[in-house]
């Protein structure tokens, strides 16, 4: 096999069927190779970000890393911001570059660039990556791939950058003997007395607690434990709250689950996060966003049990926690069978669900004129007609919207990038998403502004007749800046309002050769809601909202958890 050969057949033998690229000349050899292979799916995007933030879309619902590819230069550098979406969100990814010539390097010289479109992608990586390697002898692509894609599945999972020298890519190398067999990856245990003493502590701590809560992240849905997740809250009667991210990993229709926290979080389920008197945190940052800025009062009067496969992340922001640095794949399958359930916990799901229901998120921007996007996507999000697979969600206020009104149905998945935080990701994440389903139906929500990022996206998805139904929610301003400009900048609005604009949104999905339609008055939503989901091809929707609507409730600075604001 020639390098680019072997390429391909071990993407293909660790569970890639499916790349995501936009070609360029130092790529050509690779692309070739997977072509010929056969056993790949070629998906040509029109940005390079956009193929790095579909190979993340692809992740998280295959299961496996997602791999993109990018020629030298500018096809390189555009992957950087998909690349650090993967990182900060702990997502598995194989970034594969190609690059000049060898003889045409500039490494050890003062020259800038000696090759054309020469750029030093390894070194520019490396801050964002798990690993960051360039191929130096043709015969080490044997061991340099199956070491990326170890590194991108063990601990907590991320992304790896590879830089294959164009005249590398063709020459031949010895495969005789090699293993195709797919990576097994099993992270280590910790010593059997550090398990039990956390155990031990846990049910003592919850046989005498009268609030217990949950708090779910983003390790539960990267260690595939959603399942076991679900059943350790039903089985134990625990209440749930969950992240940003971590809102895919329970179905709304769970009892158990109670809602989202955060500095943009459910009113109800922020006062629950705060005044539980034990919380076990699964896979979950305790950053300021989450948690506010006083830990000593977030941490007064409860016993915090916190368990994550990274252990930068434990007893970092909160001090003298119960920590256990483990795998939840192990974890929560000895929590069920070993930990006593809560018997005081009944009394205290009626006391949130009371004030969930004296405090509903559809009330919060009850007041104004137009359209109310939470209550949109609850109707949306809970239609007897919605048989999504799952959701994709911009950045700004868009996603605070969908995140705290979504309904998810039981088998349903959430994506956005809650860490990275990268305009422009819902619409190449769910081509991704829905490529790695089969072809299956994806509900996109974007804003207006994050929806111009990778607006030329909508001919994949045309081309590909994949089934997303894409909403825009068109308030004609980036509103997540304007109100935060509002609060601090004395109400100038340069950049995200005075001097933005947005086109019309039904007039560019019918130019890609998608069936559109505008929503404009509350009295339409539900026949816009039937229309717009009718139907098995992609279609758009652009949902006017008004430019005042903002994102509330918000923990504002010096606040904590349950004082929200609008202030009650």
């Amino acid at each position: 096999m020639t390098v680019s050969e072997f390429t391909a057949e071990y993407l293909y033998s660790q569970g890639v069927d499916c790349v995501f690229e936009m070609i360029g000349g130092m790529t050509v050899r690779l692309m070739d190779a997977i072509y010929r292979h056969g056993g790949i799916k070629i998906i040509s995007m029109h940005h390079e970000q956009a193929a790095a933030f579909a190979a993340c879309g692809w992740a998280q619902v295959k299961g496996v890393p997602g791999v993109a590819l990018a020629t030298s230069g500018p096809g390189a550098t555009n992957l950087v911001t998909g690349i650090g979406t993967a990182y900060f969100d702990s997502i598995p990814a194989v970034f594969i570059t190609g690059q000049v010539n060898q003889n045409e390097l500039s490494t050890g010289t003062k020259c800038r660039q000696i090759g054309f479109q020469e750029t030093d992608i390894v070194s520019i990586a490396a801050p964002i990556t798990k690993m960051s390697v360039q191929l130096q002898r043709a015969q080490d692509i044997t061991t340099l791939l199956p070491e990326a894609f170890r590194t991108a599945l063990e601990g907590r999972p991320g992304p790896v950058l590879v830089d294959i020298p164009m005249n590398l890519q063709k020459e031949e190398i010895d495969c005789s003997g090699f293993d195709f067999t797919p990576l097994r990856i099993n992270n280590p245990l910790p010593p059997s007395e550090e398990i039990d003493s956390f155990i031990d502590k846990l049910n003592a701590e919850l046989s005498r607690a009268v609030r217990p809560l949950m708090l779910l992240g983003t390790g539960v849905i990267r260690s595939h434990t959603e399942k076991e997740a679900r059943q350790f809250a039903e089985e134990k009667h625990i209440p749930v709250v969950y992240s940003w991210h971590g809102k895919g990993i329970i179905s709304s229709e769970c009892r158990w689950a109670t809602g989202l926290t955060g500095t943009y979080g459910n009113r109800w389920a922020n006062r629950a996060l705060a005044r539980c008197d034990l919380l076990l945190i699964l896979g979950s940052r305790t950053d300021v966003r989450q948690i506010g800025a006083n830990t000593e009062i977030f941490t007064e009067g409860k016993s915090v049990f916190h368990i994550d496969i990274d252990p930068a992340e434990l007893n970092n922001r909160l001090k003298g926690t119960n920590a256990l640095c483990a795998d939840l794949k192990d974890m929560l399958p000895l929590l069920i069978e070993r930990v006593k359930k809560s018997s005081l916990s009944e009394d205290w799901l009626a006391v949130i669900t009371e004030d969930k229901n004296n405090n509903p998120d559809t009330g919060e921007l009850s007041n104004i004129p137009g359209i109310n996007p939470n209550e949109f996507i609850y109707k949306l999000s809970s239609s007897e007609i919605n048989h999504a697979s799952g959701y994709a969600s911009g950045v700004g206020t868009n996603r605070t919207w969908v995140s705290q009104s979504l309904w998810l149905k039981e088998g349903q998945y959430y994506i956005t990038t809650p860490c990275m935080g990268a305009m422009g990701f819902a619409l190449p994440a769910a081509i991704g998403a829905s490529i790695a389903g089969g072809g299956s139906e994806v509900i996109v929500v974007a804003g207006d502004g994050g929806m111009q990022c990778n607006i030329q996206e909508l001919e994949v998805i045309n081309r590909l007749a994949l089934p997303l139904k894409i909403v825009v929610m068109n308030n004609r301003v980036l509103a997540t800046a304007r109100q935060f400009q509002r609060e601090i900048c004395g109400g100038r609005l340069p950049g995200s309002d005075w001097t933005y604009g947005s086109p019309d949104f039904v007039k560019v999905g019918e130019a890609y050769g998608l069936r559109s339609v505008r929503m404009e008055f509350p009295a339409e939503m539900d026949d816009k809601i039937k229309e717009f989901l009718a139907g098995s091809g992609p279609s758009l929707l652009e949902v006017i909202i008004d430019k005042e609507a903002g994102a509330y409730p918000k923990m504002q600075f010096g606040h904590n958890l349950d004082d929200m604001f609008p202030f009650r």
